[in-house]
């Protein structure tokens, strides 16, 4: 690459920037980046930037020769942690409410599968009932039945009996 060591360095430090994301969306986790004594051959606004730039990274060694950068290297860390911190302490909230959450959920299922078991049981009772209702209904209707069929022969049997038997007295 053709240009000013300080402008040869930005581009080496792009490439490893976007080679920490690259690693971290593929795996999933966070790679160490470690940049030695990087900030010494960029200017002012370039070492601002990457130090903004590496807030947001997980785990950063910066090594420096100069106090100030170093200073500016440690303010730009420890905004990292605090970022960090704070990342890790909303992600907690949010797990802690969708547990609650879940955990209602759970309770409201259980109580509808409860009522749900309930249900079939008394639907269970009502079915047997009719059953049963609807078994003496058919007894009733048979033996009805029986007796419309049964009653030519009883009126026969009736004036066979009249006539050999006296009713008057």
């Amino acid at each position: 690459v053709y240009g000013s060591r300080g402008q040869q360095r930005t581009v080496a430090l792009s490439l490893k920037l976007a080679e920490v994301r690259m690693m971290r969306q593929r795996t999933g986790q966070a790679p160490i980046l470690l940049l030695d004594d990087v900030l010494s051959e960029l200017d002012r606004r370039r070492s601002q930037f990457l130090l903004n730039t590496i807030v947001n990274s997980e785990q950063v060694l910066i090594t420096t020769t100069d106090i100030t950068q170093r200073k500016e290297a440690e303010e730009a860390l420890r905004r990292a942690k605090d970022e960090l911190e704070q990342r890790v302490t909303r992600r907690t909230q949010e797990l802690l409410a969708s547990n609650q959450r879940l955990e209602l959920e759970v309770c409201e299922r259980r109580r509808i599968e409860e009522e749900l078991r309930a249900s079939e049981r008394l639907l269970e009772q009502r079915v047997d009932e009719r059953t049963r209702e609807l078994a003496t209904l058919l007894e009733i209707s048979n033996t009805a039945a029986l007796s419309k069929e049964l009653e030519p022969l009883l009126h026969a049997i009736l004036e066979l009996l009249g006539t050999v038997v006296d009713y008057r007295g």
